[in-house]
């Protein structure tokens, strides 16, 4: 095996940016995957789960706003260049969903304003 970099240049400055600016109940998730936090109402071992389950296993949250204090995903944020696969559903669960096109650009965001100190 070869160790990788987990993160770009630019996905580790953002990382510092986050930690550094958001509110203390919050903490930064970087790369997990949605099934982590949304999960399937369709009975388990239906075909519908194992569907429904791999549609959101396959979706990568490149940095996830975590509630400590509720224990829920409550934003997500991604770079413009590389999109967000499932963000429609995210932002139907409540998730606040902003793309930024430079690292200045998370702390400007008026959506991301409710998570900043």
């Amino acid at each position: 095996y070869k160790v990788i970099d987990f993160l770009s240049d630019t996905e580790t400055k953002l990382l510092y940016l986050l930690k550094e600016n958001l509110s203390e109940k919050y903490a930064i998730l970087v790369k997990v995957r949605l099934s982590e936090f949304l999960y399937s109402t369709q009975p388990e071992g239906s075909e519908c789960f194992y569907t429904e389950f791999q549609s959101v296993n396959l979706v990568t949250i490149p940095f996830g706003i975590f509630d400590t204090l509720t224990r829920k995903l409550v934003g997500v944020i991604f770079l413009n260049e590389n999109g967000l696969e499932g963000q429609l559903l995210l932002e139907q669960h409540g998730v606040i969903c902003e793309g930024i096109g430079a690292l200045k650009d998370a702390l400007l965001s008026e959506k991301l304003e409710v998570f900043m100190k």
